[in-house]
């Protein structure tokens, strides 16, 4: 048996184990990934026969890309790119599918940056399943320099080169397709989605706009507020991930919001923590069992600032209580990621949720993390765990529209209309419900009775623990 797949038999024993041993729902306490006399930035990790992270590290006159195995945090750091006076920056990992397996001959790709003298480049590697990597192949040249690339799993990547966005499919059998310019002045932070091939934030007067791109370089507004700030996605698919989430800060009448956007059903979801804590870098993993038609996120983190320090805070809907401190780290904590990783089965689906983020340790940036087991039991459905996203019939309307909603237990209802600058024009509901499915209809009038003119506005509706923005279209 080779060395790699004895590593491998033995992480997969050790994640089997691990799946008994820890304690459900609870996280299981902060690990650091790398050393305090480097500095690493820009994790990401692959779920590959186990679970492998990749970063970029600090030397002398250069960058590394690293990899290191999360089941043996003991094993020396692997040098993946590394030449003197050349910076290898931004990994990040696709996922092939089996038949994109085949025709690359390699289990995934890793896309990076490449800087020499000022001037930068995508490339990617294939790694093949004996451990090895290929030559480097290049995507695009010359972009600007800025940790710009982000990619998705089997879908492309997406990166900044002169406030333009470029965009690059992956083929099944081609490698990248030419990439599709999008010029603008003002648009920054593209993410790949798998709704739209990508959105990103744009200035627009005194607004900022969250933008997708679909079947051309004509973008639709999915939302727009006062500000928008870390746009981010979901990064890797761990086991049935819908990929169909975003998140992002936001500030609106000066308070900090850290929201998930779900791009499917324009359907908002605010991070529920107290008034006026400043929370940033939100990061959203969901999970979709189709099984189980989970299909609410079920676990978002962000930074806040303690007094004692930055910290990372976890918000998840299946652990109590809801909010947590998981950094608990008086220093300076910052940039936090979810990824997927183990996933078991024993009453039920259980799987991994991981958070890295970058770590100010004696003066250098380290890699820490914590880890939680999530526990989906086997013998309920969907509206046993989490309130059901409501839904809007017909969408775009006319005359008017119905509200449909459903609640898992006896509770207060708020629903109210809110046009696209955030002006509250209508209150339909305020009562107590009981659990079940509600309806609630909308006949396109403000608070007197006044028509609305055709547009885009906002269904909010407020429950306990849980605020969610519907997009609602006006066709007259």
């Amino acid at each position: 048996m080779k060395p790699i797949q004895v590593l491998i038999l033995a992480c997969i024993l050790l994640m089997n184990q691990s799946i008994h041993s820890q304690e459900l729902n609870e996280w299981q306490g902060v690990e650091l990934i790398t050393d305090t006399i480097s500095d690493n930035h820009n994790p990401f990790i692959i779920n590959w026969d186990g679970l492998f992270i990749y970063w970029e590290r600090s030397a002398p006159e250069a960058t590394l890309i690293c990899c290191k195995s999360l089941y043996n945090l003991q094993a020396e750091v692997d040098t993946v790119l590394f030449e003197p006076g050349v910076h290898f920056r931004n990994p990040r990992g696709l996922k092939l599918s089996p038949y994109q397996q085949l025709t690359y001959d390699a289990e995934f790709l890793l896309v990076y940056e490449r800087w020499e003298n000022d001037e930068g480049h995508v490339a990617y590697l294939k790694f093949y399943g004996d451990g090895t990597y290929s030559d480097p192949i290049l995507i695009s040249e010359e972009i600007v320099p800025m940790n710009s690339v982000f990619s998705r799993d089997g879908i492309g990547i997406v990166w900044m080169d002169d406030g333009r966005i470029m965009f690059s499919n992956l083929t099944n059998n081609a490698g990248f397709e030419q990439p599709v310019v999008v010029d603008s002045g003002n648009y920054r932070m593209p993410v790949i989605t798998p709704t739209f091939y990508f959105a990103c934030l744009a200035e627009i007067g005194d607004q900022t706009n969250l933008m997708t791109f679909s079947n051309g370089p004509e973008p639709q507004i999915e939302y727009e507020a006062d500000t928008l700030f870390d746009l981010t996605t979901e990064l890797n698919l761990g086991m049935n991930g819908n990929m169909s989430h975003i998140s992002f800060g936001s500030i609106e009448n000066q308070l900090y919001k850290a929201q998930i956007y779900r791009l499917e059903t324009s359907t908002l979801t605010e991070i529920i923590y107290p008034e006026g804590v400043e929370k940033f870098f939100p990061s959203v993993m969901s999970l979709e069992v189709p099984v189980k038609k989970t299909y609410l996120p079920c676990m978002a983190t962000f930074v806040s600032d303690t007094g004692d320090g930055k910290e990372i805070f976890a918000d998840g809907f299946f652990t109590s209580p809801s909010t947590q401190n998981i950094s608990n780290y008086q220093g300076t904590d910052t940039k936090p990621k979810l990824f997927y990783g183990a996933t078991g089965f024993k009453e039920g689906i259980r799987v991994e949720m991981i958070c890295v983020w970058e770590s100010n340790r004696n003066n250098h940036c380290a890699l820490a993390m914590n880890k939680i087991w999530m526990d989906i039991p086997g013998n309920t459905d969907e509206g046993d765990h989490v309130q059901k996203a409501f839904s809007i019939k017909p969408n775009p309307m006319s005359n008017s529209t119905t509200i449909e909603y459903t609640l898992k237990e006896k509770g207060e209802v708020s629903i109210q209309i809110y046009d696209q600058h955030g002006k509250l024009i209508d209150h339909l509901l305020n009562e107590e419900k009981a659990a079940g499915t509600h309806q609630v209809q909308w006949n396109g009038t403000t608070f007197n009775g006044k028509p609305v003119p055709a547009g885009v506005y906002l269904v909010k509706m407020e429950t306990a623990g849980l605020s969610q923005t519907g997009k609602l279209i006006i066709n007259k």
